[in-house]
């Protein structure tokens, strides 16, 4: 197997890790962002969905027949052995399809996105850990800013539920700090950018 020199984006809720992907996407570099591959493997009428929909009954069914990401989040941070169970039931499919998608990219490397990286990381070669840091206030805020029906309980206990900001610091390559403005979080990116473009062998820059 061939692997572009693949780079994990990562860090703690709310710290930015989407908009960072984007800007990557700006110097024609591939992402593969888990959160995506897990929407699309839950959608409606979906093998795993069913299995999911079995496991938890149809309250967190949308009406539209799609999974309720909310309601799934309600049930599964009051009961860690069913996160514990969904988390075995989607990674294994969501890293065999961004393997897959990491072989047949085309840009000099890739960037994947993989918020549960230090939890369960992937099965396949990992050559950077670029970790996106941000101050806890400033992430809390952005996630009582998005529409998603999070109560400042649940993001509590979703911070509780994450690896610390010091146990992540210790074991990533690469640091982005995004607590200040657009143009300092695109300055930070370029020079990662050219930084990668360094490791990359030159045949296929």
């Amino acid at each position: 197997m061939t692997y572009p020199l693949t780079i994990v984006l990562t860090g703690g809720i709310g710290s930015g890790k989407s908009t960072i992907a984007k800007i990557f996407q700006e110097y024609d570099i591939a992402t593969i962002d888990a959160d995506e591959i897990a929407r699309e493997i839950c959608g409606p009428q979906r093998p795993i969905l069913k299995i999911i929909q079995q496991k938890f009954g149809e309250k967190i069914i949308s009406s539209d027949g799609s999974l309720d990401r909310t309601k799934l989040r309600h049930v599964i941070f009051k009961n860690k052995e069913d996160k514990r169970w969904l988390e075995q039931l989607l990674h294994p499919v969501i890293y065999q399809i961004m393997d897959q998608r990491l072989q047949s990219a085309k840009s000099p490397y890739v960037v994947l996105v993989i918020p549960l990286f230090f939890n369960a990381p992937p099965p396949f070669p990992i050559d950077r850990i670029l970790l996106v840091e941000s101050d806890e206030k400033t992430r809390k805020a952005r996630l009582l800013q998005r529409q998603n029906d999070l109560s400042s309980a649940e993001i509590e206990r979703i911070f509780q539920a994450q690896i610390t900001s010091q146990d992540r610091l210790k074991k990533a390559d690469n640091i982005i700090h995004n607590d200040a403005d657009l143009a300092g979080l695109k300055r930070q990116v370029e020079t990662l950018h050219k930084a990668y473009l360094q490791r990359v062998p030159s045949r296929h820059r």
